[in-house]
């Protein structure tokens, strides 16, 4: 039997009996491509009875034993005492997608390899396999078919299961590079800024509006970070990275992680951190005595080198909530994540110490901020908003939900709603798939089972449109929802319990939501509302038990209010408190 580990058909045979390691090996956009290969698709282990908690648990203890000894090993490369807080900064969020996939990869080879005697592949020959940059880098490969292949193929010469080498398709053509007059210009103001305001107070990837952003400067001394450093793009040194290959660990997936981790570095935290370090430092003399953000943990290589180095020298480093799913889904890695390397942490209210960490700070979201839609004639139009996850299951830190390596079911979960809301009330509908398909086929698998049904296709933030529609669905419970309960939008939402596992403390305002007919737990249900909603949406949207749930589930969830910038001044002017 021939294993196809990804959708890249020039890597099966298809004169032989398949068997597909997963539902990703058959992108339904590239259908063509796989509709006369003859096998089996391997059932997700993830279905399994406690997978997912077993699994979360299992990339928990990886990720500490990998952050312990690479604390010690990128010491010693690079001559340095740092702490494990100023690596798990700087390293943190490529750990989290690289031990994510190593236990995901892992537990897939595990089935596919059991009891199955004599299965051979075709692996990427090493010529074709690459080392990422940097954070940034790895997030944009690992979404990919061709960077999947090489995980898979190294991680199967690991096993020492047989596979002839073939060379990669050619590579995508390159982004285009960011505007240098644009970088030129926001490093002129970041040192404008310095200059009146100090630099002793850095905000960075702040999720708010611009004059939100110069209220804030005005009110605490904020300053922009501005300046960014671009990863030196040094190549991967072999010697410097064989003792990688060292690492040792009674974590589950310890030998495969050490198989990986020699090509899987990125280049900037070890060949290229010596010199990146001193030209950030260079831009930054002295370092800030608080730094603020709400996504520069993530990907902003320049604002976790600063965050580190000023955090080991006694600076505050302040999160703030980005986005829905925090306080609210379990399991929740980003937000682990971001508890353990933050002194404080501001949520959108919600103060349940649901990860050790940071202190909470519960504060209206500026994000958030937003009048009703104004008065205005019915529109006669609904709108359906949807979601999207990578094809490759926990392949980055957002595998923040079961729906993240089910996603084909949460794809029939919306058609579920679909069919059952009938012809007729499609007719007054637009679908907003999400900006990212990834290869999911959103619209065309829509398409072909509901002819004649209308997109959404304005480039506008639905956001600023929400007057546009007489009412908005969704099914999921992040962000979009949020926003809707937030901005006093006519709003319902639908999810499956198993595909979006809620906090036991969400219980009793996700509870209050459904007796108000807000949210439902199958889209059946939804649709059985759907009538009701659209026969007058603000009526429907302002019944008194409507009113309440929402108001408890914005105090908790999705706050908001006139005097944040007052609030946040309080927050950001206070002393330190331990967590």
């Amino acid at each position: 039997m021939f294993l196809a580990t990804t959708a890249l058909t020039e890597f099966w045979d298809a004169k032989r009996e398949l068997l597909f390691l997963g539902t990703w090996c058959r992108p339904r956009a590239r259908r063509s491509d796989w509709e006369g290969a003859s096998g089996t698709t391997l059932p997700s282990p993830w279905k399994e009875p406690g997978a997912v908690a077993r699994g979360g648990e299992d990339i928990a203890a990886l990720h500490e034993a990998l952050l312990a000894f690479l604390t010690g090993y990128l010491n010693e490369a690079h001559g340095a005492a740092h702490g494990e807080r100023y690596w798990r900064i700087v390293l943190g969020p490529w750990l989290l997608g690289f031990t994510a996939a190593v236990v995901d990869h892992g537990l897939h080879l595990d089935r596919a390899l059991a009891g199955r005697g004599g299965l051979e592949t075709l692996l990427l020959d090493p010529r074709d396999r690459v080392t990422p940059l940097d954070t940034a880098d790895f997030a944009t490969r690992i979404v990919t078919d061709l960077f999947q292949l090489q995980l898979y193929s190294e991680l199967l010469e690991a096993r020492g299961v047989p596979g002839a080498l073939r060379r990669g398709p050619a590579p995508a053509a390159a982004p285009p590079a960011p505007s240098r007059a644009k970088a030129a210009m926001r490093s002129a103001l970041a040192r404008a800024a310095r200059a009146i305001l100090g630099s002793e107070r850095v905000f960075s990837d702040l999720y708010a509006s611009p004059s939100q952003l110069l209220g804030l400067m005005r009110s605490v001394s904020l300053t922009p970070l501005g300046d960014l450093v671009a990863s030196p793009p040094a190549p991967a040194d072999p010697a410097r990275r064989a003792g990688l290959a060292a690492f040792r660990s009674p974590a589950p997936y310890a030998a495969a992680a050490a198989a990986l981790l020699p090509r899987h570095l990125p280049v900037l935290f070890l060949e290229g951190h010596a010199g990146f370090r001193e030209e950030v430092l260079s831009r930054w003399p002295r370092l800030p005595r608080q730094l603020l953000t709400s996504v520069g943990w993530y990907s902003n290589e320049t604002f976790k080198l600063l965050a580190a180095e000023a955090t080991e020298a006694g600076a505050e480093l302040v999160l703030s909530q980005h986005g829905g799913g925090y306080g609210l889904i379990e399991p929740m890695f980003s937000e682990a994540h971001e508890r353990r390397v933050a002194d404080r942490y501001l949520t959108w209210g919600w103060s349940d110490a649901h990860y050790p960490g940071a202190a909470l700070v519960p504060l209206p979201s500026p994000k958030l901020l937003g009048g009703p839609p104004a008065a205005r004639a019915r529109t006669g139009r609904w709108l359906l908003i949807s979601v999207s996850y990578p094809r490759y299951p926990y392949c980055w830190y957002f595998a923040n939900a079961e729906a993240a390596h089910r996603f084909e079911d949460q794809i029939e979960v919306r058609a579920r709603f679909l069919r059952a809301i009938g012809a007729g009330a499609r007719e007054s509908l637009r679908v907003r798939p999400h900006h990212a398909d990834l290869g999911w086929d959103h619209r065309g698998f829509l398409a072909a089972e509901f002819p004649g049904l209308a997109f959404d296709e304005d480039p506008r933030p639905w956001t600023d449109r929400a007057g546009d529609f007489d009412l908005v669905v969704i099914d999921h419970p992040q962000t979009s929802m949020l926003d809707c309960f937030a901005r006093d939008t006519p709003t319902f939402v639908f999810w499956e319990p198993a595909l979006w596992t809620t906090r036991p403390e969400a219980a009793e305002v996700l509870d209050g939501l459904r007796r108000a007919g807000l949210v439902f737990d199958s889209p059946e249900a939804a649709a059985r509302a759907l009538p009701t909603a659209l026969a007058d949406p603000r009526s429907w949207w302002t019944r008194p038990e409507a009113l309440a749930a929402r108001a408890a589930f914005r105090e908790r969830y999705a706050r908001s209010s006139p005097d944040w910038l007052a609030q946040w001044t309080r927050a950001l002017d206070a002393p330190r408190v331990s967590p």
